[in-house]
């Protein structure tokens, strides 16, 4: 309990949960406070979620937002306005963030392929051209390119062809490059090329497409 209170203001928050004892009553009695929590955490959250739209900000963002520390740009909050338009948009949201938070998890777990590889196959059951596709596809883009850390590129580029988002074109590039695939590598620099998608495309298909020339002229 010690070692608690002397950790560093810096320290991680996953540091701070692991210093903590496991019995969280008895680390309560001994305080001089009383703590205080809310008696249903799952509806406090569902009203989190329908109000920020994020899992990132919490009811401290009024705190901060109250003291003046930060400001935040005035927005409408009519009808039309709403991030969600229906109860499934919400289930959607939070099945999205559980996946995410189930994502985090593995990333700390080197190799887990199968556990990832059934993330990837959640995401693709949910509905496609939704308001929620583009979260859903940049994570596709985090488990495939952990995928390619791992050593599994073929698994990798699967789930990058079920995206549009950036940079899952560049990234199919390198595979197809590293593959020896270098013509089909040149084709889809091209069309990064013609018709990119964001600017990082163009600079790396300008990169990328000399480097495929090369070596089809070697190989030729």
């Amino acid at each position: 309990m010690q070692t608690c209170f002397n950790l560093p203001a810096s320290a991680s928050r996953q540091a701070q949960l692991q210093c903590l004892p496991t019995d969280s009553g008895a680390l309560m009695a001994k305080l001089p406070f009383d703590f205080l929590a809310p008696a249903h955490p799952m509806t406090v959250q569902v009203y989190l979620d329908l109000f920020f739209g994020n899992r990132y900000q919490d009811l401290s963002t009024f705190v901060v937002s109250q003291l003046g520390h930060v400001k935040y740009p005035a927005y409408r909050l009519d009808q039309a306005s709403r991030f969600f338009q229906s109860r499934d948009d919400l289930i959607h949201f939070q099945t999205l963030s559980s996946l995410r938070e189930q994502f985090d998890t593995l990333e700390r777990d080197p190799g887990n392929v199968e556990e990832l590889q059934s993330l990837a196959h959640a995401i693709s059951a949910l509905p496609v051209g939704h308001p929620l596709s583009r979260r859903a596809d940049k994570l596709r883009n985090l488990i495939a390119r952990q995928l390619e850390r791992w050593g599994q590129p073929a698994l990798a580029y699967s789930l990058y062809q079920q995206t549009r988002l950036p940079p899952a074109r560049e990234r199919t590039a390198r595979i197809l490059f590293n593959d020896r695939a270098w013509l089909d590598c040149y084709h889809l620099c091209l069309e990064m090329q013609r018709e990119p998608r964001d600017e990082s495309e163009s600079f790396f298909a300008e990169r990328q497409l000399p480097r495929c020339l090369r070596k089809l002229r070697f190989t030729a």
